[in-house]
């Protein structure tokens, strides 16, 4: 193997190299570089766990992150009362506007502030 060749090829020139440059230090390997029986990567179980809980995680944030931006949704009578042309109140808004003023004031029989 290719790598197998270029770790024992190191070795060999790392140990000539102390052996000419240093007098004191005697460097030899322990073994001989082999090639691994079983694959390291891809673990497919560990892969498939990892991406199970990432989903999991990544599905339930974009969840909760939905429903925290989502708008409360409003009644039809509460849309209807802009209007969508010039963006201002219509005559609904104001005499329903004003039924609420009247029975507050009758209850309460002060002035609004």
């Amino acid at each position: 193997m290719i790598s197998q060749d270029l770790a024992n090829a190191i070795g060999a020139t790392l140990e000539e190299y102390v052996r000419g440059s240093y007098e004191v230090f005697i460097l030899r390997p322990l073994d001989e570089a082999t090639t691994p029986a079983s694959p390291i990567s891809p673990n497919k179980s560990l892969s498939l766990t990892m991406a199970a809980v990432l989903g999991l995680v990544l599905g339930a944030s974009l969840a909760f992150l939905s429903a925290y931006l989502e708008t409360p949704a409003r009644s039809v009578a509460d849309i209807n009362i802009i209007d969508e042309q010039t963006g201002v109140y219509n005559k609904d808004y104001f005499l329903r506007r004003l039924s609420n003023e009247m029975v507050r004031a009758k209850r309460t029989n002060t002035l609004y502030p």
